[in-house]
């Protein structure tokens, strides 16, 4: 008879507070939680983080879930905005009857974290920032930004992308291949934009199965997602992890300068790694998270 090690994987659902659908939710471990927000804005799914933050469930309660609009977690269009994100980050706290919440959030994850921060900010304890957005004032074009954008067109089209379509024989006509060589040019694609090591695509979400494209871009989202005053208030470090090749700031330009500006920032730079860099470089991935204190 098989039994059940009730400090891992406790899934249930928790109603959203405008009663727009249910939240699939996933606890992994016992102790203080520790919240893990997923990238996308729901076209991601929170799969991918667990095995980079697995171990934390020997001395925390990892507690992920779908964000409203992805994989398991259906709402309705008009219910789908930047305040839900936010609201569910708070519905999700009271259920876990959390005065204070340990954040981690990936990509957008990270947008929604600190834009909870800025909201609630004596609700968040510690908080951590994977390859989030730098908090800046979004400005017109200029010259870094350009650097940026030309830096990035070469990383997708370095020689290393070309050399991985070749050894599946992808580096021809796309209308003729198969259903599962389309799905493998994807993850490739996807891969070429987001790991330094394009070669470990397959350890990246297997294709768009997981991706939401349906979703709605989020009707409330602010034109300039400057949170350095919320980060500047807080009197706890804020961590902040990308790879030197992540397109969220290509350059690193953007977030030095966010880290020269807040005081309580601590910015940490994994160099040969893109937006996963747990994927390109895990022991060091793994050395920063153990050595942060939530």
């Amino acid at each position: 008879m098989f039994s059940v090690d009730s400090r891992y994987d406790e899934e249930w659902y928790l109603p959203t507070a405008d009663s727009a659908g249910e939240l699939y939710v996933r606890e992994i471990g016992e102790g203080e939680p520790i919240v893990v927000l997923h990238g996308g804005f729901a076209r991601g799914q929170h799969a991918s983080l667990i095995a980079p933050l697995r171990h934390l469930s020997e001395h925390y309660r990892l507690v992920f879930y779908d964000q409203r609009g992805a994989l398991r977690s259906p709402v309705p269009p008009d219910s789908y905005s930047l305040l839900g994100h936010i609201s569910d980050v708070d519905q999700l706290r009271n259920a876990l009857q959390a005065d204070r919440l340990n954040l981690i959030g990936h990509s957008a994850g990270g947008n929604i974290a600190m834009a909870y921060l800025d909201q609630f900010p004596e609700r968040v304890g510690g908080l951590v920032l994977l390859s989030a957005s730098p908090p800046l004032p979004r400005r017109a074009l200029t010259t870094s930004e350009r650097r940026d954008r030309t830096a990035f067109s070469r990383f997708v089209h370095r020689p290393e992308v070309a050399a991985e379509w070749a050894c599946y024989g992808l580096d021809r006509d796309e209308t003729i291949l198969d259903a599962r060589a389309r799905t493998r040019l994807w993850r490739i694609r996807f891969a070429a934009a987001n790991c330094y090591h394009v070669d470990r695509w397959r350890q990246l979400p297997a294709g768009g199965i997981y991706f939401n494209e349906g979703v709605p871009a989020l009707k409330d989202a602010p034109d300039s997602w400057n949170y350095l005053e919320a980060l500047s208030r807080r009197a706890a470090t804020t961590h902040v992890i990308v790879g030197d090749h992540d397109h969220v700031d290509m350059t690193g330009e953007h977030w030095r300068t966010a880290a020269s500006t807040v005081e309580n920032l601590e910015l940490h730079v994994i160099d040969k790694a893109g937006h996963f860099s747990w994927i390109d470089q895990p022991s060091e991935f793994r050395g920063i998270i153990d050595i942060i204190q939530l």
